[in-house]
């Protein structure tokens, strides 16, 4: 098919296992916004599930031109082999340009199961994209985040990306979004079926979806870890997460690590509470709206990329902190 009849940039609507939408995929709408302006093209949205009715309302807060639906018993729980066939059925009947993937753990699994079965490529953990000469020029970090690549498509269609959550805002721009709903059965029999859900602590928030996050290092104990958890709890979407050390130790779950082999967060505020601000920490924190640092090493490398820095003992400094915070309430 020639690359005229592509068209559209979609986004895959991707979901908690509480059937919310995750910020990531709101972010991306307003993202696909940028890519269509100058050609006139439709951001579409794609949701998979079940009484998909409650999301499709969200969906439209959000400025999505045109909703595609597709809604079964299949598709109640996520099943990568079902929801990758969906996919790939609405790319053969409708051929978009392009599908953005929020970089979930689901979300990376669909983009390379969706790229397999178009026989495309995906660019995974994007952090910027722009449209240069016709095609979608996307930004990923490598070796660590210590370089930038630029990628383009080869002119195969569509192009597949992921993308990191806080590079795009979340933006509510109402529509009268069309919504077209498809009725999708599974050609085969999954191979691989859900058996159970464990599902985690409750008392722990999504620290990709939190808003304030405070990032216990290396300097915290099982003694003042509960200041920490006390300063997250001060804001209405607050978390604690911390480095290897700190899950290595027991004091949190691996859930809460955040770095290169943990999570990447993209939160308004983000404490770093005796963290040294090793390359594989700042990874994962380096795409923070505003940085606060507190370490009794005025020379920790922490302090290189914190907007706001204290030098001090994190016993004395936290508890004054909570203490302020609590006066302003």
């Amino acid at each position: 098919m020639a690359a005229d009849n592509f068209k559209n940039v979609w986004v895959y609507i991707d979901k908690t296992g509480d059937g919310l939408i995750k910020n990531v995929s709101l972010e991306l709408i307003n993202g696909a916004k940028s890519l269509t302006k100058e050609n006139g093209e439709k951001v579409v949205a794609v949701i998979i599930g079940s009484d998909n009715q409650t999301i499709i309302d969200t969906v439209k807060k959000y400025g999505a031109d045109q909703i595609l639906s597709v809604d079964g018993e299949a598709y109640k729980t996520f099943n990568l082999e079902n929801y990758t066939g969906a996919l790939a059925a609405l790319v053969t009947e409708y051929a978009p340009a392009a599908v953005l993937f929020g970089a979930t753990l689901n979300g990376k699994d669909l983009a390379a199961g969706l790229a397999a079965k178009s026989e495309t490529s995906v660019a995974n953990d994007c952090t910027a994209a722009a449209v240069v000469d016709g095609a979608i020029e996307w930004t990923r970090a490598i070796y660590g985040g210590k370089f930038l690549t630029k990628v383009v498509g080869n002119g195969v269609f569509p192009q597949i990306a992921t993308v990191r959550t806080g590079i795009f805002s979340k933006v509510e721009a109402p529509s009268d979004a069309e919504v077209i709903k498809k009725s999708i059965e599974p050609k085969n029999p999954a191979q691989v079926k859900l058996v159970n859900v464990i599902k985690a602590d409750n008392s722990s928030i999504n620290l990709e979806e939190a808003k304030v996050v405070v990032g216990a290092g290396r300097g915290v104990n099982d003694k003042n870890m509960a200041d920490l958890k006390e300063l997250a709890s001060l804001f209405e979407a607050g978390g604690v997460g911390g480095t290897r050390p700190v899950i290595d130790a027991g004091l949190l779950s691996p859930q809460e690590q955040i770095g290169l082999s943990g999570k990447k967060i993209s939160p308004d505020l983000y404490f770093a509470i005796g963290v040294s601000g090793a390359s594989q920490h700042v990874q994962g924190i380096k795409d923070s709206k505003v940085i606060v640092a507190v370490n009794r090493d005025a020379d920790a490398p922490i302090f290189e990329i914190s907007d706001y820095g204290v030098v001090g003992d994190l016993n004395q400094v936290v508890p004054a902190v909570i203490s302020e915070i609590k006066k302003l309430k």
